[in-house]
């Protein structure tokens, strides 16, 4: 089985994006995932010669790209309330507005996945509230629909991220959205750390999803603490998720998501690649 390594930028927003790749190139990454936020590429900001700028650094690096993560939209906010509205705008905003602007974003971020030659880009929903669940998601359907036409019509796919406390936060809910909207564009970009946190039973979520998955994110989870810790400090069942993901043949990207080290990034993709060749690397 051939698993493929990346390190999302999102652990480097203290530094540029430019300075990110880079250093994950020198630590021997083959592979990238790039926030498609602000501080590293923001894509209602992003002009043709940067996107192109931005590709040929990525070729003069070797680097592919494993995935846009457009889950954020901070730059949609001033910077004094990021904090508050982490994933609002979303897709399943009560207000109209709020759903277009987050469509619009999104839209944006598969035009410049296109341009980057990046096969997907991944979102979220937004938080659950107390409005009924059918009605945040019939929301959510509306929404993905502009964004399936464009998908398709840029050749670049669209992960769903199921999280805790979000409209979608179960893997069994993200497989009957899936059955619901059938389109092969449409998939998942499956957190594993967010799967053991919600205590999923991997053989059903995974065979459910099979064929589905665009990429992974990996990170390690203790006490199932949703906390993003690096692989091998924390007690998630590495040997299930290997076991769970070769059982289905899934040959994609282990995306390594860890946010968290913003004031060690270096540290963390390091001991992330380390543990990923070891773990996940056939013998």
């Amino acid at each position: 089985m051939a698993f493929r390594f990346a390190f999302s930028t999102n652990a480097y927003t203290r530094q540029t994006l430019d300075a990110a790749l880079v250093d994950l190139a020198r630590i021997g990454y083959p592979a990238v995932e790039i926030l498609a936020d602000r501080p590293h590429l923001d894509p209602l900001k992003a002009k043709p010669a940067q996107v192109l700028a931005l590709r040929r650094l990525l070729e003069s690096l070797g680097l592919s790209l494993s995935n846009l993560n457009a889950n954020t939209a901070h730059a949609l906010h001033s910077r004094r309330v990021v904090k508050a509205l982490h994933f609002e705008p979303s897709l399943t905003s009560e207000e109209p507005e709020s759903r277009r602007a987050r469509i619009a974003y999104t839209l944006r971020a598969l035009d410049v996945a296109a341009d980057l030659g990046c096969p997907a880009v991944s979102i979220t929903t937004g938080r659950r509230t107390l409005e009924p669940r059918a009605l945040q998601l019939e929301r959510l359907q509306r929404s993905l629909d502009p964004l399936l036409v464009r998908a398709e019509a840029v050749g670049v796919r669209l992960g769903l991220e199921y999280e805790p406390g979000l409209v979608m936060e179960r893997g069994v809910e993200q497989i009957e959205l899936l059955r619901a909207v059938p389109n092969p564009w449409l998939g998942a970009n499956l957190d594993l750390g967010h799967a053991w946190v919600v205590e999923d039973d991997l053989a059903v979520v995974l065979p459910g999803l099979k064929g589905r998955i665009w990429n992974c994110h990996l990170e390690d989870i203790l006490d199932r603490v949703h906390k993003h810790l690096i692989p091998g400090e924390g007690n998630l069942d590495f040997a299930a998720v290997r076991k769970g993901l070769e059982a289905i043949g899934y040959q994609g990207f282990l995306t390594a998501e860890l946010y968290p080290y913003v004031d060690r990034p270096a540290y963390a993709a390091q001991k992330a690649l380390e543990f990923m060749r070891e773990r996940f690397t056939s013998v």
